[in-house]
């Protein structure tokens, strides 16, 4: 197994304190100034995160798309992507963490994370930004949820979870892809169960038949849904997940391209660059000196 210097933290690595299981609400001055690990430097979590923000400017580097940072903003990230932040004036907010086990634990239909159009957005910017009646709403229900989080009400966890869900529930009804997909059509949430399927298991399953199995569907039902919705094929979904990390590793790693090739399950390294440079035109080195010599270039 590769040995990544690429950090993935585990919410425990980060948070200053978890009285609640997998579960954390911090102000942003806290997080950025007294976290337990560099937030700064290109890094990704195993868990979610919800950022409120109300002051302050700057960037977030989400994978390779830099997104401007505003009071009034809502940002979520999803596990495994790759994040940096640079900071022009100092952030101030809240910052929402918790596991998928923690939103999960009672729920019936373990795909409700999934479903929500905020976390691993298809295509579109995981941002929001909010008016002044809405900012008070949200900033109302954060304020709700830090007061309950410090607290030692009985049944907190599962009270932290309605909170939780109800604020994102606000968020799923303002947001407003670019995309002209109606998000609550089968065929939407069908692409995003796929999505998170491919999240966990992009390392071992490449076939478009193993995914309609274990999504319960036909093969060529599945394809049609995702070249509605996408405007892509099941398959170029599933290069494109495993293409993605080759471009992380290579971007924010020294990982030997011949380890990131075994990492990634190919048979020798130089199947691997014959992939890489089949969908981006470059060989994998060629795609790191180029970053390494020209830090605007976007892959």
């Amino acid at each position: 197994m590769i040995r990544e210097r690429l950090p993935v933290y585990t919410i425990h690595d980060v948070a200053l304190s978890t009285p609640a299981k997998a579960f954390e609400v911090i102000g942003l001055e806290e997080a950025f100034t007294l976290g337990k690990r560099n937030v700064f430097s290109a890094h990704r979590h195993d868990y979610y995160e919800v950022f409120w923000i109300t002051q302050g400017s700057g960037t977030i580097a989400i994978d390779f798309t830099d997104y401007e940072i505003r009071p009034a903003t809502l940002c979520f990230l999803s596990p495994g992507q790759v994040h940096a932040w640079t900071i022009a004036e100092p952030i101030v907010g809240y910052l929402l963490s918790f596991t998928g086990e923690f939103f999960l634990t009672g729920v019936q239909d373990p795909n409700e994370l999934a479903e929500m159009p905020l976390f691993y957005t298809l295509g579109d910017a995981p941002l929001i930004q909010l008016n002044d009646e809405q900012a008070e709403t949200f900033h109302n229900l954060v304020h709700k949820i830090e007061q309950e989080y410090q607290a030692s009400f009985l049944e907190r966890d599962a009270m932290l979870r309605c909170y939780l869900r109800i604020l994102l529930i606000e968020a799923k009804r303002l947001y407003s892809p670019n995309t002209t997909l109606h998000q609550f059509e089968a065929g939407f949430l069908l692409t995003k169960k796929l999505l998170a399927l491919i999240e966990v298991h992009y390392l071992t399953t490449l076939s478009v038949a193993e995914y309609a199995d274990l999504l319960h569907v036909t093969a060529n039902h599945l394809n049609e849904t995702i070249k509605r919705t996408m405007n892509k094929t099941a398959g170029e979904v599933i290069r494109a997940r495993l293409l993605l990390e080759a471009k992380r590793l290579l971007r924010y790693s020294d990982i030997a391209i011949s380890e990131i090739a075994y990492h990634l399950n190919f048979e020798d390294p130089s199947y691997f660059s014959r992939f890489f440079k089949k969908y981006t035109r470059l060989s994998p080195r060629d795609f790191r000196d180029l970053l390494k010599s020209s830090p605007q270039f976007e892959p």
